[in-house]
């Protein structure tokens, strides 16, 4: 898969190397009219015997097959269990392109609120890339989300950064994908997190409202029929911080990805550095535990996240840059030590 673009015409994405990278200069134009400044260009690939459609993803099923599998063919490593949970988030953001009824592409516009949606996974078959149909469903989709909504992204660094910006999106924060040995990273963690006063706890032990209510202040809006299955996912691990005042200072979840032996860290948000460390520890111990799991990955969003990865020997694996078109949401991006997912923000 590549971060929208790294294989061919956008290679593919969970937010591929490009992220919507392969639209022309001319796309975004105006606030107002820049979705829509290419609709009367022909697609010259598309020949009068040809039938091509979008229609929208409306079941599970469907996502699996479609969506998830395409990420699996593109080398990410999405969960066992990913198409439920993005389901439940957005039971309207996936849409896929068929040619004569087969599917050739697809494209993901998760909708937060009423004035943030998110692009994601932008698929497009090899044997048709280059030929127009990408633009076509990139096209559709973002028209559903014309302002007022303001978009979101994850690129590839650098071309990919440079060719959204023609485009109208901004960038915000830099990080990166980077792998973890768990064996090799237990050794790094420091002693200092033993004195700080913040107990990890395991889901059951805590309200889970108050959950709920820490992630929506910081992730920026509210997602409980997301996290009503992603937090309690078939062979996950999710830890809460608590601190002395019994308050959630923080979270993550560990999920099993469709890579044998290998986990995916996501989100991992925490007040401070100390607290994502201890988290971390919690999990990989777990891991450790009662797993046979030798990979852990985490996609780290800011400099701050990246410093801590590094400190605990993550292999960086490539970089990334969070991008918006408009305004960036209200969130505590000083929290975000991990992204939920690169598929969903």
């Amino acid at each position: 898969m590549a971060l929208f673009a790294a294989r061919g015409f956008a290679g593919c994405c969970s937010i591929s190397r490009s992220v919507f990278t392969n639209s022309r200069h001319g796309f975004y134009q105006t606030r107002r009219n820049r979705l829509f400044v290419v609709a009367n260009k022909p697609y010259t690939s598309l020949s009068a015997t040809e039938q091509f459609k979008i229609r929208l993803i409306k079941t599970e099923e469907e996502f699996q097959s479609i969506i998830i599998n395409a990420l699996v063919k593109e080398g990410w490593r999405p969960g066992l269990n990913d198409a439920e949970c993005f389901m439940a988030c957005d039971p309207t953001a996936a849409f896929v392109g068929e040619l004569n009824g087969k599917p050739l592409g697809c494209v993901t516009m998760t909708k937060y609120g009423d004035s943030f949606a998110f692009g994601g996974c932008y698929i497009v078959s090899k044997e048709y890339r280059g030929k127009g149909y990408g633009r076509k469903i990139r096209k559709a989709v973002f028209a559903r989300v014309r302002p007022p909504r303001s978009i979101g992204i994850i690129s590839g660094l650098p071309q990919s950064e440079e060719m959204n910006k023609r485009e109208g999106f901004h960038s915000q924060f830099y990080g990166a994908l980077f792998v973890f040995n768990i064996q090799t990273t237990m050794a790094f963690f420091p002693e200092t997190s033993k004195r700080f006063p913040v107990k990890i706890k395991r889901i059951e032990e805590v309200n889970l409202e108050a959950l709920l209510m820490y992630d929506t202040t910081v992730f920026g809006f509210e997602r409980h029929a997301f996290l009503s299955k992603w937090l309690r996912m078939a062979g996950s691990h999710t830890r809460l911080a608590i601190d002395s005042e019994g308050s959630i200072v923080g979270y993550t979840v560990a999920r099993p990805t469709l890579i044998k032996e290998s986990y995916k860290i996501g989100p991992l948000f925490a007040d401070s550095e100390v607290v994502a460390e201890m988290l971390l520890k919690a999990v990989f111990e777990e891991l450790l535990r009662v797993d046979l799991v030798s990979v852990v990955c985490i996609d780290a969003p800011t400099q701050k996240a990246t410093k801590l990865c590094e400190r605990l020997q993550g292999k960086r694996s490539f970089e990334l840059v969070y991008m918006v078109m408009d305004d960036l949401p209200d969130a505590r991006f000083d929290k975000w030590f991990g992204y939920t997912t690169v598929q969903l923000g």
